[in-house]
């Protein structure tokens, strides 16, 4: 399954299950770090790197992180 970003890049999510009922989906950090992703934390969120290259940011709404697929980096 591919999660298409705002900068182009295209987030492959392996081993996933898709509910197309839910209006948003949970992507798992830890399963993101065993494919080469990293996080850091900004401001009120994190942003998330691979190759030391910023593919995404994620804002921290009711206590969760929620990808932004709006904004670029």
């Amino acid at each position: 399954m591919q999660l298409h970003l705002p900068l182009g890049f295209s987030l492959e999510l392996n081993n996933c299950y898709f509910d197309p009922s839910l209006s948003r989906n949970i992507v798992s950090p830890s399963c993101l770090m065993k494919d080469g992703y990293s996080f850091a934390s900004k401001d009120n969120g994190c942003v998330i790197s691979k190759n030391d290259i910023c593919v995404a940011l994620a804002s921290i709404v009711n206590g969760l992180f929620i990808l932004n697929l709006d904004d670029a980096c």
